[in-house]
Order: C-alpha cells, then sequence, then structure tokens
C-alpha cells in the first residue's frame, strides 16, 4: 500500500532559470516563505459562498436546499491514502479520495408553502454527502461526516426526529447505497470486520518484487497511474475494498446478502424481489484501474438470499481503447418492467465484425436498427440488447440489435426504450425509439435525432423522468426535455415535448431579460416547473413557474451577492481565423474600465477541441444574462485583480471526411491564436509584448506549443499539462492512432522536443498526486528542466497532495498568486514592473 508522506515543510517546488544570485536568493525567500496570499479581491473568491443546490422530495411535499462546502484544508488532503487500482481511497475512513460535493448546512421545507421544518440536532451532523429521500418522499437518509467515521442518518421529514445508524459503511470504491422500491429498507456496503486494520499492517510489505507479463498479441492500453504492481499491493487494495452488502430495514434486524465481495453496486428491481449484484472478481489486472478489473453480475432472490443467475465479464484489459469496436463482454446491465434484466453486447462473431463504414447498410431483419443515411457497406452489427425474465433460467432474448456501439439504455413509462448509439471516430451520436416485439408484433425502431456529439445547438437536453420508478415520462407517446438552449445568440434554456420523428413543441423559454433554468417539472397537468432565475445584477433565485398562465412567485435565494463582482463587464466576442473558419470567446473587463482608457495586460485562455465538423466548430457558448460568479481557478478570476481575460477561445482542431484533425494542429492551433491576438489589437482592448497565454490540462499543452512555434505572446501559464507525447503512446485526448502508427505526428506535436523555442516565460503549476492519464507530474518537471537548462526562463510550482484539479483552500489561494504575480511581472510595462506582496498564510 503507497501512502502520502506528511505535510512537508517547504510546500512549493519552484525554480527560476534565471542568471544566479539574485534570482536564487529571491527563489530561496520564496520556498521558505510557504503558500502565499493573493491580492484581497482574488482572496475572495476562494471564500465566496457557493450555489446551493434544490432537490424535490418523490411526492413533490418537501423541498431540500442544500449549501455546498467550501474548499477543504490542505490537511484534509494530507490524510494518508492508498493510491492502488488506478484510485485514491481513505483507508482509514473507507471512503474514496475524492468525496462527492459536501454540504455545510441544510434546510427543508413544505414544498407548498415554503414553511421551514423544524430538525433538531441537524447541525452537528454537518458536513454531510449523498442524501437519499426515500421513494415515498417520508424519510430522508444521509451521510455525516462530523464524526471520526462516515455514519448512515434516517431522518423522518413528517417528524424531524434524526435516528443514526451505528454501522461501519465501506464507501471504498464510491459512495453507493439505495432505498429498495417499496422505501422499506436500504442496501449498503459494510467493513468486513478486521479488514481494514489488516490493509493497513500487511498491505505495505518489504522487499516483493513487481512482476509483469506480456503475452502475445496482447492489446495496447492508454497510461495510467496508481496501477497495482506487485502481490503486496493486490493483498492490500482487496482487503481495503471488501464489503458485505446488507439490507437496513425501517423496522427490523439487519440482515447480510449473499457472502462478502469486492462490491461495486446493487440495484433492487422494481418490484423489489430481486437484487443486481455488481462486484470485481479476482485475480485483479496490472494494466487498468479498477473500473476495467474483471466483473461478476449476479441476480439474487431477495426473500431467499439465493443467487438466481450468474454472468462473468472479462476485464478491458483484453479490449482495445476503441469506442467504434465494443469487445463482446456484456455491460449496461440493468432493470426494464417489474424484474426483468436487459444488457448489451458487442458482437461475437469475426464474419459479421466488419469495419464500420461512413455509411451502413440497410438490415435484413427487423431487430437491426438501419442506419439513416445513404447505404454502402455490407450489413453488420455491432450491438445486440438482451432480456431475461425470471426466474432467469432460461436463455435470454434478443430485444435488438444495432449497427453502432449502444452508449445508453432509458426505459419510458410506456414499455419503450430510448436506445442512444454513439461513432466517437465520427463524432455522432443517434437516439432511437425501440418498441419490443410481441406476440402480435415485430421490434420497431424509430429515430428520434442524429446529431454530431459535439453539437450545443440541437442538443435536446435532460430527459423528464417520473421520479419514483425514474422512467423516462411520456404523454400521449410524447417525452418532456429540458436544455440550455445555445445558440448564436447565447443561451435561452427551454422546456420541450417531443415525439420520435415528429419536431419538438416548445412548451416555455427563459425571458428574453434574464437567465431561466428548469431544475425539475413539479407537475405536468398542471404544467408547473421550478425555476432558478438570474440577472447581471441579481443573484439566481428559485422560482415556481406555471408557463401556461405566465404565473410565477419567488421561493428562496439560492446565492448570495457577490457587490465586487457586479460591475464587471462582459462581452461576447465573434471573429474569424485567416482561413474563414468563424471563432469566438468571451471578453471579461474589469468594473472600472473605460473605453478610451488604452490597452489593458490580457490573458488569452483556451483549451483545444477536435472536431468533423467546422460548422459545429463554430458554435458559440455564451451567456450574457448570468449573473456573474468567478471560480477561483477559472480564467476570468484574474479580472478581479485588474486583468482583461479573453475566455474560452474557440481552439478548433477540425478534420473533415477522411482527414484527421491532428495532421494540421500545430498549422490550425496558430491560426486560431493569430485570430484571437488580432481582433484583441484591432479593438484597442491589448497591445502586443503585453498578452498572455493560458490553460489547463490539454489548455497547457496548447500554452507550450504556442510559445514554442509562434511569438505572439509575452508569457505563459500551463497548469496540470503533457508536454511529450511519447510518454503518452496509446493515444491522447481524441488522437486513436499510437505512437508507433504516427510517430512523426506524435513528435512534432509534443512542445518537449522544441523546448529550445520556448524563449518566453512559462509559469508550470502540477498537482503532485495528479493520476490523470497521461498528465503525470514528470511531465512537467521534464519540461522545466528542459527548458531551463536550455537557458530559458521558467517557474515551476507543485502542489502537495493535489490531483489534476487543485481542492485546498491553501493551493487555490498560492495558485492566484502564482497567477497574479507571473501576470503583473511579465505584462506590466518595464518601468512599472513589481510582482504583487506576498503574505504568508
Amino acid at each position: 500500500m503507497k501512502l502520502c508522506r506528511p505535510i512537508p515543510a517547504l510546500v512549493i517546488s519552484s525554480l527560476l532559470a534565471f542568471p544566479l544570485s539574485l534570482a536564487n536568493l529571491a527563489v530561496a525567500a520564496e520556498q521558505a516563505a510557504g503558500y502565499q496570499l493573493p491580492s484581497s479581491s482574488l482572496a475572495a473568491l476562494v471564500e465566496q459562498a457557493k450555489q446551493d443546490k434544490v432537490l424535490l422530495s418523490p411526492d413533490g411535499f418537501w423541498l431540500l436546499s442544500l449549501s455546498p462546502q467550501g474548499a477543504p484544508d490542505v490537511k484534509q488532503l494530507a490524510q494518508p491514502m492508498m493510491r492502488l487500482g488506478g484510485t485514491e481511497i481513505d483507508s482509514h475512513r473507507h471512503l474514496p479520495g475524492k468525496l462527492p460535493t459536501l454540504y455545510e448546512e441544510l434546510n427543508l421545507r413544505r414544498a407548498s408553502d415554503m414553511q421551514l421544518q423544524s430538525i433538531p440536532g441537524l447541525s452537528a451532523l454537518m458536513p454531510v454527502m449523498a442524501p437519499r429521500f426515500s421513494p415515498d418522499g417520508k424519510t430522508l437518509a444521509l451521510i455525516s461526516l462530523a464524526t471520526d467515521q462516515p455514519r448512515l442518518h434516517l431522518i423522518e421529514l413528517a417528524s424531524g426526529k434524526v435516528q443514526e445508524q451505528d454501522l461501519r459503511l465501506n464507501f471504498s470504491l464510491g459512495v453507493n447505497y439505495r432505498w429498495l422500491p417499496d422505501s422499506s429498507a436500504l442496501l449498503l456496503p459494510l467493513v468486513v470486520a478486521d479488514s481494514g486494520k489488516a490493509s493497513i499492517s500487511e498491505g505495505a510489505l518489504p522487499g516483493m518484487p513487481g512482476i509483469k507479463e506480456s503475452q502475445p498479441n496482447q492489446v495496447a492500453k492508454r497510461t495510467h497511474r496508481n496501477l497495482l504492481k506487485t502481490p503486496a499491493d493486490h493483498q492490500a487494495f482487496a482487503q481495503q475494498v471488501l464489503s458485505q452488502l446488507v439490507l437496513l430495514p425501517r423496522e427490523g434486524e439487519l440482515r447480510p446478502l449473499g457472502s462478502a465481495g469486492f462490491l461495486l453496486d446493487a440495484d433492487a428491481s422494481p418490484d423489489g424481489r430481486f437484487v443486481l449484484i455488481e462486484q470485481l472478481t479476482e485475480p485483479f489486472s496490472n494494466r487498468v484501474p479498477y473500473r476495467g478489473f474483471a466483473k461478476g453480475y449476479d441476480v439474487m432472490s431477495l426473500a431467499s438470499g439465493a443467487t438466481l443467475y450468474h454472468v462473468g465479464v472479462p476485464g478491458s484489459d483484453t479490449e482495445r481503447d476503441d469506442a467504434d469496436t465494443p469487445g463482446p463482454a456484456p455491460r449496461l446491465f440493468h432493470w426494464q418492467g417489474e424484474a426483468n434484466l436487459v444488457w448489451a453486447e458487442g458482437n461475437r462473431s469475426k464474419e459479421k465484425s466488419v469495419k464500420t463504414h461512413e455509411h451502413d447498410a440497410p438490415a435484413k431483419d427487423d431487430s437491426v436498427h438501419e442506419h439513416s443515411d445513404t447505404q454502402k457497406a455490407e450489413v453488420s452489427f455491432r450491438d445486440t440488447l438482451y432480456t431475461l425474465s425470471p426466474p432467469f433460467n432460461m436463455p435470454p432474448k434478443v430485444l435488438g440489435q444495432t449497427q453502432w456501439p449502444i452508449s445508453a439504455i432509458n426505459w419510458r413509462d410506456d414499455g419503450k426504450a430510448l436506445i442512444s448509439q454513439l461513432r466517437r471516430s465520427k463524432q455522432l451520436i443517434k437516439v432511437s425509439l425501440l418498441t419490443p416485439a410481441t406476440a402480435n408484433s415485430a421490434t420497431a425502431w424509430q429515430d428520434w435525432y442524429q446529431i454530431s456529439s459535439k453539437d450545443k445547438y440541437q442538443d435536446p437536453g435532460t430527459l423528464v423522468r417520473d421520479p419514483v420508478p425514474h422512467l423516462v415520462a411520456t404523454r400521449n407517446g410524447a417525452m418532456y426535455h429540458y436544455g440550455d438552449g445555445h445558440s448564436d445568440e447565447g443561451m435561452r434554456p427551454f422546456l420541450a415535448s417531443s415525439k420520435a420523428g415528429e419536431a419538438r413543441s416548445l412548451l416555455w423559454q427563459s425571458a428574453p431579460s434574464a437567465f431561466e433554468r428548469v431544475v425539475t417539472l413539479e407537475s405536468v397537468s398542471p404544467l408547473r416547473l421550478l425555476v432558478s432565475r438570474e440577472t447581471p445584477s441579481q443573484p439566481p433565485q428559485l422560482y415556481r413557474v406555471w408557463p401556461d398562465s405566465n404565473k410565477r412567485e419567488a421561493l428562496i435565494p439560492l446565492a448570495k451577492r457577490q457587490p465586487a463582482l457586479e460591475g464587471i463587464q462582459k462581452e461576447h466576442i465573434q471573429f474569424t481565423r485567416a482561413d474563414g473558419q468563424p471563432l469566438s470567446g468571451t471578453l471579461y473587463l474589469p468594473a472600472n474600465y473605460r473605453p478610451g482608457d488604452g490597452p489593458l495586460p490580457v490573458l488569452i485562455w483556451a483549451y483545444p477541441r477536435e472536431y468533423k465538423n467546422a460548422e459545429v466548430a463554430a458554435q458559440v457558448d455564451f451567456n450574457p444574462l448570468s449573473y456573474p460568479r468567478l471560480s477561483p481557478l477559472s480564467a476570468p478570476a484574474m479580472v478581479a485583480a485588474g486583468f482583461a481575460v479573453f475566455d474560452r477561445v474557440s481552439m478548433p482542431i477540425i478534420g473533415v471526411g477522411k482527414n484527421k484533425p491532428n495532421d494540421t494542429f500545430l498549422e490550425q492551433l496558430t491560426a486560431n491564436a493569430e485570430a484571437a491576438v488580432r481582433v484583441l489589437t484591432d479593438r484597442g482592448i491589448a497591445e502586443p509584448g503585453r498578452i498572455a497565454v493560458g490553460g489547463h490540462s490539454y489548455g497547457a499543452f496548447m500554452v507550450a506549443n504556442l510559445l514554442a512555434h509562434t511569438d505572439l505572446f509575452a508569457a505563459g501559464i500551463a497548469r496540470s499539462g503533457a508536454y511529450n507525447r511519447s510518454l503518452t503512446p496509446f493515444g491522447f485526448q481524441n488522437e486513436r492512432r499510437n505512437y508507433w502508427e504516427a510517430q512523426a505526428l506524435y513528435q512534432q506535436m509534443s512542445p518537449f522536443n522544441v523546448a529550445d523555442k520556448i524563449n518566453e516565460p512559462l509559469l508550470l503549476i502540477h498537482g503532485e498526486a495528479d493520476a490523470n492519464s497521461g498528465t503525470y507530474p514528470m511531465q512537467s518537471s521534464r519540461l522545466f528542466d528542459a527548458v531551463s537548462t536550455l537557458g530559458g526562463q521558467a517557474r515551476l510550482v507543485t502542489l502537495p497532495f493535489e490531483g489534476h484539479s487543485y481542492r485546498a483552500r491553501e493551493s487555490q489561494l498560492h495558485v492566484l498568486w502564482e497567477q497574479e504575480a507571473w501576470l503583473r511581472s511579465h505584462l506590466s510595462p518595464k518601468e512599472t514592473a513589481a510582482a504583487a506582496d506576498a503574505e504568508p498564510l
């Protein structure tokens, strides 16, 4: 088992590639100072309260509002972590290293009149996570982290009575627990006696060799961190995640279900007679994270505890990382109807598994879903949908077959299913309505829509579900759905109803003078919505809206005012690059800036994205009517310190037809950046020599390339990036070719290979515990070594205990300080350049 080291005295690893003497003295002083505080305007962004979340009970009687907790202290992140199986686990508390949202305040109200319900002792439970209403709406379950171990509490909503359950919960692989459909009990994973203790005392046995052995024709896998390596790793991981599934009734004795196992999930059938159990099976893999380990799916009778059906699924280490050709392993197991087990499987027949063409052929079997485009290739299918009914002792039946891989299955309340198919290589998604065969009718398919998977304008959004059975709600065959309503003019959220094969009917849309978003559909007849409403001067507030009569009533505030941010100017700018491709971005200006004040120091922030459709690449993502809120780690945060920020700048990398986007990556990236700089200088907002470029992850990769291949920018900020593509040899981002198939491309796209050309100051920031595939912290340290040794100017900041994003309060404050100081130093006029004052924590 691998444990984090204690928090170090020197928490920042930072060096400047300057000439010696004074520069080195300054570095030593900064290292001794530890974490730093940015200017007060930036520090306030870290301390600001987050927007409340709202949940409506299934019966519509109760409204729960939850206030998210702020950033944790770094001491919380410094707790010992088990880093095995491609994940992080708080082994002492049996919790995932990265917790779901924690809430520091909870308020329960009657939905009808917003009357507060008193819950004595509730504040002592904070923080809490994972609230779950019982299906009948009478009880609220939640997990309290107020003590050393997570504790389950049940709240009787009518009385406000709180009951603590003295159980040792095992949420090591995720905070998963569920109510039975009749609300009579909860399904929970518990710690197996002494398993956690054994994993710590026995998991790190010294002197055990790590052994790997490849097999002939082994498939390629992308790089991952924190994988299992030694027999001791396997033993420690197994002991940590071993859990016992139990049934906790509202009244009666706790009852174990089956024997202990490596539980991932447990879901009761809608009729409450069976439970579907998903768990890992040994031996575990050394090549993939735990999600890719071999699994077993079991159907168990809740009455007798007997296992009625079992299927084993091999691990993904035997399958290619290719979304267009999924392996034959069963997947997407779920319940349908009262107790029908449904799943999808990839095609097992080599004879039928032909390469997918741009256009597919018509199917001869009605159960096969045809491609609607011009047909060209011999028919084949990728996936088959199966169903198996109680008592689960007969061969499964075929529900239908598809020519593209199935990515999601959503059942409607009329017994029909929405089948989502995805062709990742073509960036296409298709959603179709499947009507299963009956004794009197054959299987029928009807397309609902087919769009680019990156098409924001035509995205139908979220389907409305019945609150208890969680089925897609329909009325006369129509489905309800709500979305953000992206368009060239900005966002106009909507609620609509749609039938497969027909145009959608708009039921409600956000007012043109405010930004209103559907929170939930309270009632279909009469139509009644809960809506979040905000304007540039009014923070979000919850409203009840009757679209048919245009009636509305204000309910509760969802966020606090941020007076310091309300004057910030925001403008969406559309422009074109040299080849005519439309681009866009959102410009933020300080509140006191006026036309005629002259150029400002500017930070351009972006993230390259690959497209197969130039029109989709031109779509804009802008919301002119939202209340100003600046996330502390977002680029617009720097506007609070007086900088102009050009955020979410389009960086499309387009490959049309058979052309791959990355084949012209550098040319398109450079053209995008040149256009962004040109539009700012033409408007008088920016001037050469005072523009910086920044990005996170793949955006950091962009930054290093732009500094190496252009002279457009005075400085760069690159956070949590990857810079040497030979260290990600089996694909990266949406590049599916491996290093040996496109060696020249990998070399050309790697800024590490041209580190000698990075002649502008580069700030590199990376989380020390970054486990994101491909962005190992080594990527930043190696680029820093290269740039500094070759005479360039660079600064490397390594954040202890942080992953791919930065969670701790101290880390966020320090990142803001680093960015502010870097921009002031390199974008200010030379005669007035000065670093921001440092205030040690």
